[in-house]
């Protein structure tokens, strides 16, 4: 992988011309199939809402009930909502980034917990939480296309520093890497590839139909 490709994507505030052409380079490819309404976003909450109500609607005993709830809690990347905003508005402010997360509202669900958080109209974050424990279970960040790409990059790179902080800058680059986004030739409207650190998948979708999705959840969930 050329350092300057990696700078383009990790760097921070001082990046040399090289890597900023890179971004640019980048950007054109992320934004040149068009936009998609923000409508995707919130379809992708309704998802969650539909899959919430089935699991509560299946029939099983009080007692496996219980232990699949047990079990689902402990399926989490995070220890909860509040510290992945923290670790979040942590890397924003050391790389000059200007998103922030302010007043994170998480919504009960009758499964799971959910918030959603909308930076602009065009790239939004949504985040499941477990009920029992109150540890984040996952995080997708959506872009309809219709802004700058280097801002969603860096929602990317900001999501894998909160949840991974003690990965390198070399670190994030490669997760990005693995999922084919350091491709010379990638084709962001069919784009599916996941990769695992430290226990967490890190995943991306992007078509024509769904735009650019890039989560992370537990590795252990199938």
């Amino acid at each position: 992988m050329e350092e300057s490709t990696k700078e383009a994507w990790t760097g921070g505030k001082n990046i040399s011309p090289e890597a900023k052409e890179k971004r640019k380079k980048i950007n054109k490819k992320i934004f040149k199939y068009g936009c998609l309404p923000i409508i995707i976003f919130f379809a992708l909450m309704m998802i969650i809402g539909i899959l919430m109500e089935d699991e509560t609607t299946t029939e099983t005993t009080e007692t496996n009930n219980e232990v699949a709830e047990a079990a689902v809690s402990e399926l989490s990347i995070l220890e909860s909502a509040d510290l992945f905003k923290s670790r979040f508005n942590q890397f924003c402010a050391e790389t000059d980034f200007s998103y922030r997360i302010n007043n994170l509202k998480v919504e009960s669900g009758e499964v799971k917990n959910t918030f959603t958080y909308m930076f602009s109209q065009h790239i939004g974050l949504v985040g499941v939480v477990n009920k029992n424990d109150e540890a984040l279970a996952s995080i997708t960040a959506i872009f309809d296309r219709q802004e700058d790409g280097i801002n969603f990059i860096l929602v990317m790179g900001a999501t894998i520093y909160a949840i991974n902080p003690e990965l390198t800058p070399d670190d994030r680059g490669q997760i990005l890497g693995d999922l084919g986004l350091m491709d010379e030739n990638v084709d962001l409207t069919n784009l599916s590839n996941n990769t695992i650190r430290n226990g967490v998948k890190y995943w991306i979708n992007a078509s024509e139909v769904t735009g650019i999705m890039f989560g992370a959840e537990n590795a252990a969930i199938e």
